[in-house]
């Protein structure tokens, strides 16, 4: 089976957050404020940072492919 075929399972709401983080902060709209609620996201559970950088990474994944 290819990796791509494998069905994939749903997001849960840390890993919803962070993708719409990378859709924002990647628009080339993000504000300032959206710059500080994101921080002030990261910063109030470790968990908001380690998803958004999985989300980041999959996001790089998509535009080198």
């Amino acid at each position: 089976m290819d990796p791509d075929d494998r069905p994939q399972r749903p997001l849960d709401a840390v890993e919803r957050q962070a993708h719409a983080w990378v859709v924002r902060l990647t628009s080339g709209e993000a504000t300032a404020a959206d710059g500080r609620r994101f921080r002030a996201w990261c910063e109030s559970d470790p968990r908001h940072r380690e998803a958004f950088g999985r989300a980041r990474r999959q996001w790089e994944q998509v535009r080198l492919a």
